[in-house]
């Protein structure tokens, strides 16, 4: 019979070892929507939400009063960010983020409305952690999505298994371990 392992096909292993190295790492993020890049990804989404409009003011507020290490203040915040054909704050960042996050952020809000219809007292306000989470682990899943697509990519030119130590080779070695698992973790002491 042989072991689990032994009778697992060797098309599923490499994929297998991502995932697993994937949910590993999950304990070591801190998801949080912190700096300037992240919140003006996240402020698309809790903006059009809950405001209603896309004048960003009251959320990088927001985000600054929270973070106040952030360097919010000292970026989105300066009166050169005005634009004088609308009046408001400037978002350089692209919304592609935002729309990928969309699904996950409702169905996070979704989940607030009913727990507090149960007496959760979670503020729906598009600041609190289950909005904060939902988008943090929409990243890392669309991140592990784009490792077993290239896993995939390079199992058509060698083995699973070289496939997957390249794969890992990649996601381990360069900026896309910070970007999936990592991204939102800093000291504790800028919080």
């Amino acid at each position: 019979m042989g072991t689990l392992w032994g009778r697992l096909s060797t098309a599923y292993r490499g994929p297998l070892i991502l995932i697993v190295l994937f949910v590993g790492l999950l304990p070591l993020a801190n998801p949080r929507v912190y700096a300037t890049d992240e919140v003006q990804y996240y402020v698309y989404l809790r903006s059009l939400r809950f405001d209603g409009d896309l004048n960003f003011a009251n959320d990088y507020q927001e985000f600054a009063r929270r973070n106040p290490k952030s360097g919010i203040d000292g970026s989105l915040l300066q009166p050169n960010r005005i634009r004088s054909k609308t009046g408001l704050y400037g978002n350089i960042a692209p919304i592609g983020c935002a729309i990928m996050w969309a699904p996950f952020f409702l169905i996070a809000d979704a989940g607030v409305s009913i727990a507090n219809r149960f007496g959760a007292h979670i503020p729906a306000d598009g600041f609190s952690w289950p909005y904060i989470l939902s988008v943090c682990y929409a990243s890392a899943i669309y991140g592990l999505l784009g490792l077993l697509l290239c896993w995939r990519l390079a199992a058509r030119y060698a083995s699973s298994r070289a496939a997957a130590a390249a794969t890992i080779a990649i996601w381990l070695a360069s900026p896309l371990v910070f970007y999936i698992c990592l991204l939102y973790t800093s000291d504790a002491a800028d919080e």
